[in-house]
């Protein structure tokens, strides 16, 4: 088991004995462990994963105590997905969550950046020593997953104008976040933490409904498999471009 598959393990496990409070305050101690402290792409990818988790179990927590609201509802972690339009055999992109419900197709980026944070632009997340455009990042995902999932709408003019994806930062990190960004912004590519997911969920089970959830799901659960062969293809890809 890789040490990211077993953070995840550590934390559903966690929840699922003592509960999501639990389980938070376990994260955050996790997170502020000076363990691996001069690994920084091992620090970089747990803490990645620790949020991931967090707003997994969120959706669970969540989906428990709402059955009737999310019916339909399912997500899936780190699907790698094809452009079927793109004339670049190789380019592939990962995205880190998606959660799919009948009125919207939510597309999360997860960041765990430590320290003072500040959010600008469109959604431009800056700490002391790095910078993120995580809109331009999620952008690239949604717009993949989009050209994937467009024939599984429902049948209907309504479903068919309707913008049917939403792009969404979530943050599961030390230290503060301040969002300077106009409210425009904020309403094109919320930040949420795990004490606005709830609020946010809420409000997403309102609507006009979109999509084929069932054909969705089935189609998604093909890609998943698929993932597995893919994954190594991602990784020299990423490296690739970064050269």
């Amino acid at each position: 088991m890789s040490y990211k598959s077993n953070t995840n393990f550590v934390l559903v496990s966690d929840c699922k004995v003592h509960g999501i409070q639990h389980t938070l305050n376990l994260a955050t101690a996790m997170l502020q462990s000076t363990a691996h402290k001069g690994d920084e792409e091992f620090r970089t990818i747990l803490h990645g994963e620790i949020c991931e988790t967090i707003l997994e179990l969120g959706f669970q927590v969540y989906q428990e105590q709402h059955r009737k609201e999310t019916a339909g509802w399912f997500w899936k972690k780190g699907l790698i997905l094809k452009d079927p339009a793109s004339t670049n055999s190789r380019y592939l992109t990962e995205l880190d969550l998606a959660l799919f419900t009948p009125q919207m197709v939510h597309v999360f980026e997860c960041k765990s950046y430590g320290g003072k944070k500040v959010l600008s632009g469109k959604c431009t997340l800056q700490t002391a020593n790095r910078t993120c455009d995580v809109y331009r990042q999620n952008a690239a995902h949604e717009e993949t997953l989009l050209k994937n999932i467009n024939a599984f709408r429902l049948p209907g003019e309504a479903a068919y104008k309707a913008a049917g994806t939403r792009k969404v930062l979530f943050s599961f990190a030390l230290g503060e976040l301040e969002d300077t960004r106009t409210d425009k912004d904020k309403k094109e590519m919320p930040c949420l933490t795990y004490s606005t997911l709830f609020p946010y969920l809420d409000a997403s089970a309102r609507g006009g409904m979109v999509w084929n959830t069932a054909a969705l799901k089935k189609a998604m659960d093909v890609i998943e498999r698929a993932g597995a062969s893919l994954e190594k293809k991602h990784l020299e890809y990423v490296k690739s471009i970064k050269r």
